[in-house]
This record gives structure tokens, sequence and C-alpha cells, in this order.
């Protein structure tokens, strides 16, 4: 551990070819030499402990204390070098690579890379076949979520450009979608990436029974809703006059459209595009508190 540690890379080979040497041996944090060795760039070290017989899928998949792996240390530490040297590995496969840390994050490595906004990971991980797109943490956000709901772009561009399996319309506890987390956080680039792609769903409802416009609406995200008006998909009449009438399973809920929702939030600009549309109805009736118990909801 100690060679480990210090980047002596002559003394870890030397070592591994000791019999007596046990490469499962862990410090009192629960961390391996890998572990250890990947925490603090040292790719070569890494690279050598790989290729021992003694560094078996037991020793690459094994978690520390704060139940992270050799993997996921190297994401989050940020060294792309690292990360090469464990996938590169012959003995790394989809169990290694998409082993979630601690329980109260649950991620994987590619989610710890969209995490920390590298691009140059994520493309690593993306490369790798074994590397599992549609997998969520323990709220239910999958990697594609939280690059949509952070804004990054580049990262939402290689999710979806990439060959790897993407749940577009996935959701979360909240019942969010990634459609529906950069609408409301105003990022107008990803909601144009998203709209574009194939089999994106407009309609789904968040837990407070929202549509991905209506929050972009309800925010005042102006470019958004333009994004929505210039998109056959987005300006529908199903999706521009969409009314909510229940939500998830509460006796009374809000009657809204994006319309109302804007017009209650005095969202004036928001209002004005709204009025553009050519299928826009504004006699539909808002705030009115229904008993879903009578609507069969």
């Amino acid at each position: 551990m100690l060679a480990a540690i210090n980047d002596h890379t002559d003394v870890v080979k030397q070592l591994l070819e000791s019999k007596y040497i046990n490469v499962h041996e862990r410090d009192t944090r629960g961390n391996t030499a890998l572990m250890l060795a990947a925490a603090r760039g040292f790719d070569d070290v890494v690279a050598d402990l790989l290729k021992s017989e003694k560094c078996d899928a037991i020793v690459i998949s094994t978690k520390n204390d704060t139940e992270d792996t050799a993997l996921t240390l190297a994401v989050k530490a940020g060294f792309g070098h690292v990360v090469n040297a464990l996938l590169d590995s012959s003995k790394f496969n989809d169990f290694q690579i998409n082993r979630p840390n601690g329980k109260d994050e649950y991620k994987t490595a590619l989610m710890l890379a969209v995490d920390a906004n590298n691009i140059n990971i994520v493309q690593k991980l993306l490369a790798s076949p074994y590397t599992d797109a549609t997998l969520y943490n323990a709220n239910g956000d999958t990697a594609l979520m939280l690059a949509a709901e952070k804004g990054y772009d580049d990262i939402v561009n290689a999710l979806l450009e990439s060959d790897k399996e993407v749940d577009i319309n996935h959701t979360n506890v909240q019942f969010n979608t990634a459609l529906m987390l950069a609408a409301e956080k105003g990022y107008v680039n990803i909601v144009q990436k998203l709209l574009q792609s194939l089999g994106i769903n407009v309609g789904m409802t968040d837990l407070h029974g929202n549509t991905a416009l209506m929050l972009a609406a309800k925010n005042g995200r102006t470019e958004v809703v333009q994004a929505f008006l210039n998109s056959d998909i987005g300006n529908t009449a199903q999706n521009i006059n969409n009314v909510i009438t229940c939500q998830n399973g509460e006796p009374y809920t809000r009657r809204n459209t994006p319309l109302t929702v804007a017009t209650r939030y005095a969202q004036v600009e928001v209002v004005r595009k709204l009025l553009t549309s050519p299928v826009i109805d504004i006699n539909i009736m808002g705030y009115i508190w229904v008993n879903c118990s009578h609507v069969g909801c």
C-alpha cells in the first residue's frame, strides 16, 4: 500500500512478484492498494496492479467504507488517465463499470462523471461496451436527467448521440423527465435537443400534474416556451391546451393549461408567446378545484 500511495511503480512490480503479497488487503478506511493509487491519479501503478494475476474481479469491484470502488474514486477525482487504465483492463466488465457507490447517492461512474461536468470521462465511459446509460440513482435520476437538470449541453449531446440506449422519457421519484428538468431551469439548448429526439413525450406530467411546457410557463422561461412553439411536436393543440384535472391520487387538484399557469404566475412575456400559437384555446377555464373521485381518477 505504501508503494501504491507514493507512486513507486518499480517497488509495486517487485512486490507483486512475491507470493506473500495480498492485494485484497485494506487500510483502516477500507481502501485497497488499487483504490489508493486510483484516487491519487497513479495510472502506472493502477495498470501494474491490474496486470497482476493477484488482482482479480473481486479486487476491482471492492468498495471502501464510503462505498466507492477504484473506478468511482478515479472519476470523482477527475483522473481520466486512470479511468483509461481501468477500462483498458480485460478484467473490467459490466458489473464493475456499472457498480454504484454509496446508498445515499447510488450513482454509477457515468453519473458521477456527469455530476462533475467532466465530458472527457463521460465520453470514455460511453465508449465502453459495458456502460449502461439507463441506470438511475437513489432519486431515480439517470445520467441524462442529471445532465439536463444542470444544463450540461455537451454531456446531453454526448449521451443522445452515443450508441447507448438512453431512456429519454424516464421519470424519477417526483415523476420528472429530462425534458421537464431542463424546461423548468430554462436550459433552452437542451430542451431543443430533447424535442428533436425520437420518441420524446411532451405530454408527461410530474408529481404535481405539470407538463414540461407548464413548468417553463410557470417559471417565466420565455425562450423555452418559444422552443416548444417552434417545434412540431411541442406546438400542437394537445400540448398547448393540455388540461390537467387530477394529480397522483390526491382528492382535489387545480385544473390548468400552460396559458392559465402563466397567467396565474404573472408571466406576461410567456402569455404573449403562447397567444401567438395558432392552436391556442383561450377559453379553457383554469384554477377550478375538481373532486377526482367524481371524475373517476
